[in-house]
Order: C-alpha cells, then sequence, then structure tokens
C-alpha cells in the first residue's frame, strides 16, 4: 500500500457513501492523477495511514469510520476516535454471529410486536428507534432486511426527511461490504419471526 493508493481507497470510499458511485461495481477504482496526489496537502497524512495497515485493513478502517460518518475528514481518522471505531467494528465483524443472536433477543424479547417494524408519521418503527439508541447494531438491521424487506417499506411509511434518509443511506451503502454466511443467519432469523408470530 502506497500513500496514492490510500487517497484513491479513501476517496472511492468517501464517493461510495456520498454520491451514486459503486464501490464494489467498480472495484473501488477512481480516476485520481498521482500528479494531482503529489500535490495534496494531506500527502503525508496518506503515508501515515498506508504504512499503518495493509490493504484490506485500510479499507475495513475506512469502512468502519464512513459508516460511523459519512462525510469523516482525512485528518479525523489519525486521532484514536478513528481508531476506536475501526477496533469496535473488527469485534463486532468478528463475533458477528453472537451479535446478531443477542440483538434478535433483545429485539423480539422485550418490544410491543405490532410496532417492531410498523411506524406511523409521527413515530418510527420500534427497530429503527432500537438502532438509533445503538440498542442494536447496524449489522444486525442489514442483515434482516436482507431477508425481511422492511427499508423499503420505511421508505414509504417514514416522513421524516431529517434522520432517517441519513440512517437508509448507511444501511443502503454498507450492505455490500457485510460478509456473513446467510443461510445460518438466515435460519436464526426464521426461527426468531417464527416464534414472534
Amino acid at each position: 500500500m502506497t500513500g496514492y493508493s490510500a487517497c484513491c481507497l479513501y476517496r472511492a470510499m468517501k464517493l461510495h457513501f456520498n454520491t451514486e458511485y459503486d464501490f464494489v461495481k467498480y472495484n473501488g477504482k477512481v480516476k485520481y492523477p498521482e500528479s494531482t496526489f503529489n500535490e495534496n496537502k494531506h500527502k503525508f497524512t496518506y503515508d501515515k495511514l498506508a504504512k499503518k495497515y495493509s490493504d484490506e485493513e485500510l479499507k475495513k478502517f475506512y469502512l468502519a469510520n464512513f459508516v460511523t460518518n459519512e462525510n469523516v475528514w482525512i485528518q479525523d481518522l489519525l486521532c484514536h476516535e478513528a481508531q476506536d471505531i475501526y477496533i469496535q467494528f473488527t469485534k463486532r465483524n468478528q463475533a458477528l454471529s453472537y451479535t446478531f443472536e443477542s440483538d434478535l433477543s433483545n429485539i423480539f424479547d422485550n418490544e410491543d410486536h405490532s410496532k417492531l417494524f410498523k411506524g406511523s408519521t409521527k413515530e418510527f418503527p420500534v427497530l429503527l428507534t432500537k438502532l438509533m439508541r445503538n440498542e442494536v447494531c447496524i449489522e444486525t438491521v442489514i442483515i434482516m432486511n436482507k431477508f425481511l424487506k422492511f427499508v423499503c417499506k420505511w421508505d414509504k411509511s417514514i416522513t421524516d426527511d431529517i434522520c432517517w434518509p441519513n440512517i437508509r443511506n448507511k444501511l443502503i451503502k454498507y450492505e455490500p461490504f457485510l460478509e456473513y454466511d446467510k443461510l445460518k443467519f438466515k435460519t436464526s432469523l426464521i426461527k426468531r419471526v417464527e416464534e414472534f408470530k
């Protein structure tokens, strides 16, 4: 990893979370001349990040921080908070099966089931509220949506134009990066949904 490739990766990830650009479709490739990079005032920041992380680690480091803040500034990635975000992200993803099961218990065991996925013009669905309060992790909501397809329904029922668009963007943009055993997680979810009925 070079400073230049770290810069291109950052730009691709930023475009993915803030525009119609699709990181996965274009394999993280962006047009950015190396001569422009050499004049970039943050060149040394990219060099530091390139030395600190392997290619895959840096991709996950950027991803963790963009999921937390889609407008994260490159200079902010050198602070301890960015490293802490990455460590928590890594822990969640390494223990994703456990996290998912714990979140499912939290979701299905303690709530008014009639409002779990359905909101109104005056209030968010309970699941979305739990996500906003950090009572469930974003990965759990993404996995649930993969099989239950509730985000498209929320698009129609949620009238809020401040919080929901930002959260929706994170859910949609993070989803292609999330790696998990689809059959295993689907089976766990189906079991919970059956109990829920």
